[in-house]
C-alpha cells in the first residue's frame, strides 16, 4: 500500500502535498468489508482524518484474478476544491498506467451537505475521464463504531476498531509514530525558539561538515547501544556532544545518506527521535537539512505521511529563508550555509517529487545503495591506511582519495532524470584524515562491529524487492 495526504496550504508553490509510503513486504488483508477498509485509514495516514476527502486508487496485480484487488495509492486532501482538483489528477495520473483501475471516494465530514456534494464533484470528475468508480463513502469521523454509508446504494454500516487491526498492528511493530490529529503533525518539529528567529541563523553550523569514520563510528556505536538496550535514548538526546556529532553526519555531502540507511529497521524509530530534537533544537541551513535527512528515515521506515509531511515543511521554510530565490553561481566557497541549502533544496524537491509520482521505492532504494558506497569506500580506506601504515613510519600519514567518486546523495540523480549518481570532480579528503596515526587500527575493529549490527534482513528487503520502476 502506498499513502498520500494533502492540504490546501503549501509554501512550495503546489497546492498539495502527497504522501507515498513503500508498500509493505508483508500484504495485508483486508477483504471487501467497507468498515475494515475505513478502519485502516488512521494507522495509514499517521493521523485520524477529520473534514478530509480521501480517494482510494484500486488496481488488479499482475498475475492476479479479476476479482482481486491491491489499494494504492491513498490521497488525503481538506474539503478545499481547488486542493481536491489536484488531488484527484495526481490520482489519474498514478493509476493511468495499472492494470483494471478504480477509485474510492470516501467524505469525512459532519456536514452531510458538504459531504454530498464533494462525493458527487470528484465521482463526476473520474467518469468523465473514464474511471470506475467502486464505492462512495461518507461518514462524520473514522472512529471505532462510526457510521457509514454508502452514498448511491444507500447501504450503511460501521467502522471497524481503528486501534485493533492489522494495518494499525504493523505500524507499532515498526514503532511509528502515530499523530492524535492533523495539528499535532503540523506542530511537531516547531523549533524551541519561534521560528522567525531561526529561520536565518547562520551561527549554529558545524564546525567541520566533513565527516569521517569516526563520526560515522560515534552516530552509529550509540544508537546501536540504545537499540540494544544498553543506553537510554534520554541520555542521548540530552548529549549536546553527541548531537553535534549527529550534525557533523547530516551536513556532509556525501555521507548524510548513511544516517537513514545505517539505522533502518530495528533502530529506526531512535534515529526519528534523536533527529526530531535535534531538528527542534538547531537553526537555519542545519535545521533544514536535519529535516530532510528525518524524512529520509521516516519514508525508509513505511512512514509515509510523516515523510512527505517533513519534506513539505523543509520546502517551505527554504522558501521562507529565501533560498528558493537564489543562483548557485552567485554563492561564494566560504559561504557554507547557503551552500548546504542548495543541496538540501535539490535533494528534497527530488524526494518530493518521488512521492508524488509514486518512486518512494526507488528513493529509498538510491539512497540506501549511495549510502553503502560511502560506508564501502570507509572500509577502502582503512585497507590503504593498513597498507601505507605496513611500510614505515615515513607513510604513517595517509589521505584517500576515495571521495572523488561520492556522489550528491539523491540530489543530481533525481534532478536530472537518471538513474545513476552523478559524480563530482573535485577530490576532497578521505574519511580517516581525522584519525591519529597509530589507533586507525582500533577504530577499524570499532566500524567492522557497527557494520555487522545493522539490520541487515531489512536492508536486504529494501536493496532486492524489484521497486516500482520510474519512468526514466
Amino acid at each position: 500500500m502506498w499513502a498520500m495526504t494533502t492540504s490546501s496550504t503549501s509554501g512550495i508553490n503546489r497546492d498539495f502535498d502527497p504522501d507515498i509510503p513503500p508498500i509493505p513486504t508483508q500484504p495485508v488483508h483486508l477483504g471487501s468489508d467497507p468498515g475494515r477498509l475505513i478502519s485502516v485509514l488512521p494507522a495509514l495516514l499517521g493521523f485520524p482524518p477529520r473534514e478530509s476527502l480521501l480517494l482510494l486508487g484500486l488496481h488488479r496485480p499482475l498475475g492476479a484474478t479479476a476479482a482481486r484487488r491491491q489499494l494504492g495509492p491513498l490521497i488525503r486532501t481538506d474539503l478545499d476544491h481547488h486542493a481536491a482538483a489536484d488531488a484527484a489528477e495526481t490520482m489519474l495520473h498514478n493509476l493511468a498506467s495499472e492494470q483494471d483501475p478504480e477509485v474510492i471516494v470516501l467524505v469525512v465530514s459532519e456536514d452531510r451537505s458538504l459531504a454530498r456534494d464533494f462525493a458527487t464533484t470528484y465521482v463526476g470528475l473520474f467518469l468523465r475521464e473514464g474511471m470506475a468508480i467502486n464505492g462512495t463513502f461518507l461518514v462524520d469521523e473514522v472512529t471505532t463504531g462510526a457510521r457509514w454509508e454508502e452514498m448511491t446504494s444507500g447501504e450503511m454500516g460501521l467502522v471497524g476498531d481503528v486501534k485493533d487491526n492489522a494495518v494499525a498492528d504493523l505500524r507499532a511493530v515498526h514503532r511509528s509514530q502515530p499523530m492524535g490529529s492533523r495539528e499535532e503533525l503540523d506542530a511537531w518539529l516547531d523549533p524551541v525558539a519561534p521560528l522567525s528567529e531561526v529561520l536565518d541563523c547562520q551561527e549554529e553550523l558545524p564546525h567541520s561538515m566533513q565527516a569521517s569514520a569516526a563520526t560515522v563510528i560515534g552516530v552509529l556505536k550509540r544508537i546501536q547501544a540504545i537499540d540494544a538496550g544498553e543506553q537510554r535514548i534520554e541520555d542521548a538526546l540530552e548529549d549536546t556532544d553527541f548531537l553535534d556529532v549527529v550534525n557533523i553526519l547530516c551536513a556532509d555531502t556525501y555521507g548524510h545518506t548513511i544516517m537513514a540507511a545505517a539505522t533502518c529497521g530495528s533502530p529506526s524509530a531512535i534515529a526519528r527521535e534523536i533527529l526530531a530534537t535535534a531538528v527542534r533544537t538547531n537553526s537555519g541551513p542545519m535545521r533544514r537539512r536535519l529535516m530532510f535527512i528525518l524524512s529520509l528515515v521516516l519514508a525508509a521506515n513505511d512512514e509515509g505521511t510523516l515523510a512527505f509531511h517533513t519534506l513539505n515543511r523543509v520546502l517551505e521554510e527554504l522558501c521562507m529563508a529565501g533560498v528558493c530565490e537564489l543562483d548557485g553561481e552567485d554563492i561564494l566557497p566560504q559561504d557554507r550555509g547557503l551552500r548546504m541549502d542548495l543541496e538540501t533544496a535539490l535533494m528534497a524537491e527530488g524526494a518530493a517529487e518521488s512521492h508524488i509520482n509514486g518512486h518512494v521505492k526507488v528513493l529509498i532504494n538510491l539512497i540506501f545503495s549511495h549510502s553503502f558506497e560511502v560506508l564501502n569506500a570507509i572500509r577502502e580506506d582503512f585497507d590503504i591506511a593498513e597498507e601505507l601504515t605496513a611500510k614505515g613510519p615515513e607513510e604513517r600519514r595517509f589521505v584517500s582519495r576515495h571521495r572523488d567518486f561520492m556522489a550528491f546523495g539523491v540530489a543530481q540523480g533525481f534532478r536530472e532524470s537518471k538513474r545513476s549518481l552523478e559524480f563530482p570532480e573535485d577530490p576532497a579528503m578521505g574519511f580517516l584524515d581525522e584519525l591519529p596515526a597509530g589507533i586507525w587500527d582500533n577504530y577499524r575493529t570499532q566500524f567492522d562491529e557497527v557494520i555487522d549490527r545493522l539490520d541487515w534482513d531489512f536492508i536486504n528487503a529494501v536493496l532486492n524487492v524489484p521497486a516500482r520502476q520510474a519512468p526514466w
